[in-house]
């Protein structure tokens, strides 16, 4: 047990109790038991946890570091005093328990350390030489007694007393015979001389002792039983010490991150001492490096990392009894490190789309939960792996969505049908739209304009236009015009008013043309309940063209008096009115057509195909070497007027039937208004190059409510009714 102190910002304190078998995640998630609050706190922002003996605080990858004692770390042992600031808040360790050591272990040690050896006595020196002394007294240098000979160390000035007195005792046995034995020789002391003969000098003569039991042989032999026990003891000491020297030299590399010098070394222990306690361990810490050296931020190979770490599983996890205990102290470790592989792997399939990779991040999961047992769930959910698989997942989808997209546009390009390359990518970036930008879809959609742009044919057969009016079967128009009082007056017919204050009517199928002074109505025709726009007068001359809805045909009337100058027949009904350029006009027909007339006359110059339906009145440039068409979806003609021709054509990408009116044209700037939703439109600017031949997209207006009509510019103004 131990006690954490957290400050946070405000200057709140709270304790914290740390167990060594759960380790305590910090951060500002509220799954964590040490919530912080801060800039620069992350959700997860690390941990604390008991390893080896010690506390340790590790940063999460998204934090890269903690200050401890004010060194940044990743990770770092604490102890009590030390100070730990993550962001504006402050960690201080105040206590730790001490664990028990483990019964008897020093009960051996305590056992010899407190024997009393007792060694006996050396006999008394007086007490044999005495008797010896006695009894046979020194050699006799009387005349006539005979000399004994006395080895040297035998005389009473070399021997010492214990040594005279077994020696006396020799004596007398040998003096005595088969005599009876001396009482002294009885007992212990008895059993002592008797050994001491055995290894003390006989009275021999000289060159006849026996070498093997020779005292300095013998006390040789001895030497050297004790210097060969102390070499094996002494190469035991040494063994244990590099034995421990190399373990505490791989756990400092394995602790530095130096993953490689850890690995090799923990390899050489396991090889050399493979009887040793710490074996086990060093085996299992040994895969454990192996696996973080994949994991190191310096260079993750995230599908190595994963297969290192089920190697380790299938290993250890499951292995022998000592190597599952080793691997019980390491699991927990072993699991955040596969949740990370498991965020790098979900983060690769992310970016790569690939199925496979997602496969991989998802047996992550279950890997992790194979090594972590019953606590993988909770853990599961404090990380951010399963948020980063839902992402992957949604990338993987969106590229098998776009890779069946992209096949149906080649598909469509094979069969030269521009219809269904807008299709197939419309159908894409309508569910994702960040996609309308993709280079492939672009390329595709270029050579699908390509398509569109090549089948645009020129006809140049002309057709004269038809003089005066239509034949009227049941004869003129008959209209009812009620005046009230004297102010207005018709305006004279032989003088009438000019075209810049006549003003042009459509209601009910009749055009008018109004004296725009007085009010007063100059003149009518009939010109059919669908005619799509009101007279439009042409610029300079005192001439309006209308179109006659009965007979489909666009008609160039008299301002002054309605009188039809000449007028030819469309094949079809139009929806816009044509567009003036100098002496000619363009009208666009719905089904696909331009038609080339002579302002004048009327006649036919030629007829352009575009081959897709068409929306709007196209417009021109400043120089009027181009025209710009709207297609009633999706796509912009771009083509030009001498010769005839289609410059080239630009996706847009607006829906069938969204655009109300003809664009705008604003010196370099294309103005194209359509109807987005119910109630709001959308103003997409345009930028033509240079030369005019190709547009590019520049900005997207919103405006509230539809717009109906073309913009118009007024001072720094632009506006439009809405």
């Amino acid at each position: 047990m131990a006690t954490l102190e957290v400050h946070d910002a405000q200057g709140r304190v709270q304790f914290v109790e740390l167990e060594r078998d759960h380790p305590v995640l910090f951060g500002s998630s509220p799954h964590c038991e040490v919530i912080l609050e801060g800039e620069g706190i992350n959700p997860v922002h690390g941990r604390i946890r008991w390893k080896r003996g010690r506390f340790k605080i590790e940063a999460s990858p998204d934090a890269e570091y903690v200050l401890i004692n004010g060194h940044r770390m990743a990770s770092g042992s604490i102890g009590v005093g030390d100070e730990v600031v993550v962001g504006p808040c402050r960690f201080f360790l105040l206590r730790v328990e001490e664990s028990a050591e483990p019964a008897g272990r020093t009960s051996r040690a305590a056992a010899e350390e407190g024997r009393t050896v007792v060694a006996p006595p050396p006999p008394a020196a007086g007490a044999g030489a005495g008797a010896g002394a006695a009894r046979y007294g020194p050699p006799s240098n009387e005349k006539g007694s005979r000399s004994k000979y006395v080895r040297p160390g035998e005389m009473a000035a070399e021997k010492p007393g214990w040594a005279r007195e077994v020696a006396e005792g020799r004596l007398s046995t040998q003096a005595s015979g088969s005599g009876p034995v001396p009482e002294a020789a009885n007992g212990l002391r008895g059993r002592f001389r008797q050994v001491l003969r055995k290894w003390l000098p006989q009275d021999e003569a000289p060159g006849q002792e026996r070498i093997i039991s020779s005292p300095v042989v013998v006390s040789l032999v001895l030497m050297l039983g004790v210097l060969v026990g102390m070499g094996f003891w002494l190469r035991n000491v040494i063994s244990a010490t590099i034995a421990e020297r190399t373990f505490n030299r791989a756990m400092q590399s394995f602790e530095d991150g130096d993953y490689r010098t850890a690995i090799r070394d923990f390899e050489a222990f396991a090889r050399d001492y493979p009887d040793d306690a710490r074996t086990p361990q060093a085996r299992v810490i040994r895969a454990l490096a192996n696996v973080r050296q994949y994991v190191a931020p310096s260079g993750a190979t995230w599908t190595s990392a994963l297969e290192a770490a089920r190697e380790m599983m299938d290993e250890y996890g499951r292995g022998g009894r000592e190597l599952s205990e080793a691997f019980r102290d390491e699991k927990m470790e072993l699991g955040e490190l596969v949740l990370r592989i498991g965020e790098g792997l979900a983060d690769r399939a992310r970016g790569t789309a690939e199925p496979k990779a997602l496969a991989e991040a998802e047996s992550s999961v279950t890997l992790h939960r194979e090594i972590v047992g019953e606590a993988a769930g909770g853990l599961l959910a404090k990380s951010p792996l399963p948020g980063k698989l839902d992402r992957a997942r949604a990338a993987v989808r969106k590229a098998k969505v776009r890779g069946e997209a992209i096949a149906a546009m080649d598909r469509a390009l094979a069969e030269a049908s521009a219809v269904g390359v807008y299709d197939a990518r419309d159908g894409l970036v309508e569910q994702y739209p960040d996609l309308a930008q993709d280079r492939e879809l672009i390329a595709r959609m270029t050579s699908a304009s390509e398509l569109i742009r090549k089948a645009v044919t020129v006809k140049e057969t002309r057709r004269p236009g038809e003089r005066g009016p239509r034949t009227e079967v049941l004869g003129p128009a008959t209209g009812v015009i009620l005046r009230v009082g004297d102010r207005l007056q018709p305006a004279s017919k032989a003088a009438g008013p000019a075209n810049e204050s006549i003003a042009f009517a459509l209601a009910e199928g009749i055009g008018y043309g109004i004296d725009g002074a007085t009010g007063a109505p100059l003149w009518q025709i009939d010109l059919g309940l669908a005619s799509p726009f009101v007279p439009q007068p042409i610029p300079g001359e005192d001439a309006a063209i209308a179109f006659d809805a009965r007979a489909n045909e666009l008609i160039r009337l008299d301002a002054r008096n309605g009188v039809v100058a000449w007028r030819l027949g469309m094949g079809e009904r139009v929806a816009s009115p044509p567009l003036v350029l100098g002496n000619q006009l363009v009208q666009v027909l719905p089904s696909g057509k331009l038609l080339f007339l002579t302002l004048e006359s009327g006649d036919l110059q030629a007829t352009m195909d575009l081959g897709r339906p068409l929306a709007r009145t196209p417009v021109g440039d400043e120089s009027g070497r181009h025209l710009y068409v709207l297609g009633r979806q999706d796509i912009l003609y771009i083509l030009n007027r001498d010769p005839l021709g289609c410059a080239a054509v630009e996706y847009l990408g607006h829906p069938d039937g969204s655009i109300p009116c003809a664009p705008a044209m604003l010196g370099r700037y294309l103005i194209v208004p359509r109807n987005e939703t119910l109630s709001d439109s959308l103003w997409q600017i345009l930028l033509l190059d240079e030369d005019g031949a190709h547009v590019h997209p520049v900005q997207e207006v919103p405006v509230k409510g539809w717009t109906w009509q073309t913009p118009t510019a007024s001072g720094p103004f632009l506006w439009a009714i809405g």
